[in-house]
């Protein structure tokens, strides 16, 4: 009968809610960072950033060393210098040399999770403080938001074609224009994606790709096949440094 004693049902229960109490605390943390995560999946961020590094296990030199170069560039920002220009001259990130620092459109769970947290709390043109991750030490510039365009699936035919080849190009330019000629006469996209495209991952295919988000695919593509409204229709001819492109919509989800 021990557990009629109310001495008993008091202990129990103290007892029962102490342990409920951390369930209870990991669940709302939980609900707070799944709303937080699908209000930055329908949101996209363009950012630039520059990056200091550090060493795994930096010494604490190492660390004040990197703070107080990566704070003296935020000075220099913030005094009018383009921060595409500081970025290309002093980030050590190695895509600065090709980006200046631009890191393209992005949403939640495609950044580090502290590099995505000060992305979307900054205003836009304004830059960070400097912030810490496994990598270094970071400034982030956000340089717009927009709604998210959500994700596409594409076939292609590509015929590879150097710009910097003017042979090589021009070959690929009257292949191109013979394989467009050719679906403008109601020939099978597919079929010819078998006959005409040289990536050789998707051709045998019938140049099916996989789905991608918006911020994966280059933007002059992106621009061109994001604005592709109705499924089956096709592209002009799209002219990238490498080549030249065909697509076809296959489907779209928000």
């Amino acid at each position: 009968g021990y557990d009629t004693m109310k001495s008993f049902i008091d202990e129990f229960n103290t007892y029962r809610d102490q342990l409920a109490e951390k369930y209870l605390i990991k669940q709302n943390i939980r609900d707070s960072l799944i709303k937080e995560a699908y209000e930055r999946t329908i949101k996209e961020i363009n950012a630039s950033h520059i990056l200091i590094k550090l060493p795994p296990n930096p010494a604490p030199s190492d660390t004040i060393e990197a703070y107080n170069k990566i704070i003296k560039l935020r000075e220099r920002i913030l005094k009018g210098k383009p921060f595409e220009e500081i970025a290309l001259r002093y980030s050590e990130d190695p895509s600065a040399i090709r980006n200046k620092g631009n890191l393209g459109w992005f949403h939640a769970f495609r950044m580090i999770y502290p590099f995505e947290c000060v992305a979307y709390s900054t205003p836009i043109n304004e830059v960070s403080m400097p912030f810490r991750t496994n990598f270094g030490y970071h400034l982030v510039k956000v340089n717009g938001i927009r709604p998210s365009k959500g994700m596409i699936k594409l076939a292609h035919i590509l015929v590879y074609g150097d710009e910097q080849d003017s042979i090589a190009r021009k070959r690929a330019k009257e292949k191109i224009n013979e394989c467009y000629k050719k679906l403008k006469e109601g020939n099978s996209f597919e079929e010819l994606a078998k006959i005409y495209s040289e990536d050789e991952y998707s051709a045998s295919n019938g140049g099916e790709m996989d789905w991608y988000e918006s911020g994966i695919i280059p933007p002059p593509i992106e621009e061109i096949v994001f604005n592709l409204k109705e499924i089956g229709e096709v592209s002009q001819i799209v002219p990238t440094s490498y080549g030249y492109h065909i697509f076809k919509l296959l489907g779209k989800k928000g």
